[in-house]
């Protein structure tokens, strides 16, 4: 099976400071269930927000069938986002 959505080495942080993630990489196949787990304060929601597009991701890429999708094209975004789904754990 082929790989939907891919993570490839994104890191994100603030100018002037240590990163809040680094090199993070995984992906997910179609039909696949993804959670992400950890202690307060180790980038989950940062993470999260990077593969949401709310948080641009200083290095690596997000790919969506293959396809980076971070830097695209807004619409194009769009289109995409529109197909993935969070779920936050204040939601359960």
């Amino acid at each position: 099976m082929g790989k939907l959505f891919e993570v490839d080495k994104i890191s994100y942080g603030y100018k002037n400071s240590l990163p809040i993630i680094k090199d993070i990489s995984f992906s997910i196949g179609k039909g696949e269930l993804f959670t992400i787990l950890g202690p307060n304060g180790a980038g989950k929601s940062t993470l999260l927000n990077c593969v949401a597009g709310l948080f641009q991701p200083t290095s690596g890429e997000i790919l969506f069938n293959g396809e980076a999708i971070a830097k695209g094209q807004e619409p194009k975004r769009w289109l995409m986002y529109r197909k993935i789904v969070l779920m936050f754990m204040d939601m359960l």
